[in-house]
């Protein structure tokens, strides 16, 4: 008996011991992951919604567990202008930058980038930030990749409204805030040149998905940032069931972010002096020119663009100092174009002009006709830079109140126009001057088609002729008849007709030596 109830009582005490122990907790479940994209080196994933956030945090939390302190947050960032740069990429200088300098290009998808070393400390969920600035919404983006991936487009936002520097969670082409999947290592971020003119100031990588940075270096008499990775300390655990901190990366509404706290710059000191770019951009966000949106645009390599196509466009000089404005717009294929400045006050002397990307001017019109305008026509060649639109105050005070009306329209090829037959896709227009090339030994006649309406005389001169050449000048009638012919070794060949019916012409112009495929040659008639 006394055995049996020793029995008993132990398999009453194994009974109470496994009832006092607690199962382990399941694993907390986790919300399905988009698939990794496949046009971008890596992985990385649209960021999920705060909800479902937050319902991961939440999930296997119903019973308190002991707070263990959680590891630090890792924080990397660097100077833009302190990455490894593949050319062609500029430095500049702008007091308002951290440590006073930025990068940028003035032209767009040149190939050019800033690759930056990262060592990640473990695999994990990374988050991109720059503190960057564009200068209009055809002006703002960059290419982002790691690890030598073909790059994908990121968008600058405006902060506050403005075009001007901010920190921004980084989201490629459509998403709001991408987090990058990276395993524990070395890296290579590259931010590549897309859209002209686009600033990049600093770069920043975190695992913090609630990270905000403030980071900024004030001018100084040396600008050495901290390039090694730093930790930030975590957040106190707290022993609520329920997670303290829900906030997602998600970005702030479309088309002006809040700018993010920095911190105060100190007086500025004279900085080391450093190379300075042929483009000198704006040291402010604020133009020099209240009013003037497109300021500063004063010099060729600070035109402003891309200048729209087929379409009006207002421009302005609104201060005394603002003697001229220059526009760009890239042009793959030879077209021929047609400046039209509309809108010039009496007596102004506005004057436009058309620049290929080497500066030299293509054609130009200094004299307004009767209701206030300038044309003009330029068979450019198409080229792998860009152009510039430029329009002249020569003296004339601002005009405050009313812009300029500025508008270039595509009308097609001209070329090839080297025969009567393909002479209608050329048709000179009364009074407006139109500039062409003779480009090679082998282009050896212009032709150009000419409708009379009403009968009337015929004006025709051939000028500004490049160095070292030689043109002559044909009028034909409609049946493809000699009429009158300038064939002299003078700079400048003119046609003067007697009064001729109305009816279609043609207009010739023949190489008779030389040629040049950067100067152009300009043609004018008058015939109404």
């Amino acid at each position: 008996m006394i055995l049996l109830l020793a029995l008993g009582w132990l398999a009453l005490q194994a009974t109470w011991a496994a009832a006092a122990v607690v199962p382990p907790l399941p694993a907390p479940a986790r919300l399905p992951e988009q698939p990794a994209r496949s046009d971008f080196g890596g992985s990385y994933r649209r960021a999920e919604s705060a909800s479902s956030h937050t319902q991961r945090l939440v999930m296997g939390a119903s019973a308190a567990i002991p707070a263990t302190a959680a590891a630090p947050h890792f924080v990397w960032y660097l100077e833009a202008e302190n990455g490894t740069l593949t050319q062609p990429i500029n430095v500049a200088t702008d007091t308002t930058a951290s440590a006073c300098q930025y990068l940028y290009y003035t032209s767009g998808w040149s190939g050019g980038s800033a690759n930056f070393q990262i060592s990640i400390p473990s695999t994990g969920t990374y988050y991109l930030w720059t503190r960057a600035m564009g200068l209009s919404y055809t002006q703002n983006s960059f290419f982002v990749s790691f690890d030598g991936a073909a790059g994908v487009q990121y968008e600058i936002p405006q902060f506050n409204g403005q075009w001007t520097w901010g920190w921004d969670v980084v989201g490629l082409v459509d998403d709001p805030v991408t987090p990058f999947d990276l395993s524990a290592g070395s890296h290579t971020l590259t931010m590549g040149v897309r859209e002209a003119y686009s600033r990049l100031d600093m770069v920043l990588l975190t695992d913090d998905a609630g990270y905000t940075p403030n980071q900024f270096t004030p001018c100084g008499p040396t600008n050495t940032p901290t390039a090694t990775p730093t930790r930030t300390p975590t957040r106190t655990p707290t022993r609520t069931p329920t997670p303290t901190r829900t906030r997602t990366p998600t970005a702030q509404p479309t088309g002006a972010r809040a700018l993010l706290p920095a911190i105060m710059k100190q007086p500025a000191i004279p900085n080391t002096p450093t190379p300075t770019p042929t483009w000198t951009p704006t040291v402010t966000p604020t133009s020099p020119c209240p009013g003037d949106p497109y300021e500063p645009n004063d010099t060729f390599d600070a035109a402003w663009g891309p200048f729209p196509l087929n379409q009006d466009f207002s421009g302005y000089f609104k201060c005394t100092t603002d003697l001229r404005d220059y526009y760009r717009f890239g042009l793959a294929q030879p077209r021929t174009l047609v400046v039209t400045l509309r809108s010039i006050p009496p007596g102004s002397g506005y004057q436009t002009a058309l620049y290929a990307s080497s500066g030299s001017k293509l054609g130009e019109e200094t004299v307004a006709q009767p209701n206030q305008s300038e044309t003009f026509e330029v068979e450019a060649p198409g080229q792998a830079g860009y152009y510039a639109l430029r329009v002249v105050r020569p003296a004339a005070s601002p005009n405050y109140n009313n812009p300029y009306v500025l508008r270039m329209t595509d009308r097609g090829p001209c070329e090839p126009n080297n025969s009567f037959d393909q002479a209608g896709s050329c048709g000179l227009t009364s009074k407006v001057a139109h500039f062409a090339f003779i480009e090679s030994a082998q282009d050896v006649n212009d032709y150009y088609s000419l409708q009379m309406l009403t009968g009337h005389t015929i004006n025709i001169e051939l000028t500004s002729l490049p160095a070292n050449t030689n043109f002559d000048l044909f009028l034909y009638d409609g049946n493809r008849t000699e009429l009158y012919r300038a064939a002299t070794s003078s700079p400048t060949e003119i046609i003067q007709t007697t009064t001729l019916p109305a009816g279609n012409y043609y207009v010739r112009v023949k190489q008779t030596s030389g040629f040049s495929n950067s100067d152009t040659y300009l043609l004018k008639a008058l015939f109404d």
